[in-house]
């Protein structure tokens, strides 16, 4: 995180409107993933345990991978590095929400 956050620094700075819209869009998106996933699995009929194990694995990413991705082929695009550190950090508390739903 701390990675990402200093190498896309300047445009975190720089685009403040864009972060907002990037952090809601990341929201939607993620969101998006773990609905239409958690309904495949439920259309697939798999039961607790194994349902909620393919859940979590089907929706994350991996963050390192993404930074480097960015800054080797990309250095450009500073937002996109933003996007991609966003949406991680969206996914962490999303996901922590959905853990504490299905352990109730």
């Amino acid at each position: 995180l701390f990675i990402g956050l200093s190498k896309g620094r300047s445009s975190i700075l720089n685009n403040g409107v864009q972060v907002v819209w990037a952090v809601g869009f990341s929201v939607l998106l993620h969101l998006l993933k773990a609905g239409g996933l958690w309904g495949c699995l439920d259309q697939l009929g798999w039961r607790a345990g194994r349902r909620e194990s393919v859940f979590f694995m089907g929706i994350q990413k991996t963050l390192p991978q993404a930074i480097w991705l960015q800054t080797a082929y990309f250095p450009d695009y500073g937002m996109a590095l933003v996007f991609c550190v966003i949406y991680h950090i969206t996914q962490l508390v999303i996901d922590s929400w959905w853990v504490g739903r299905l352990a109730a």
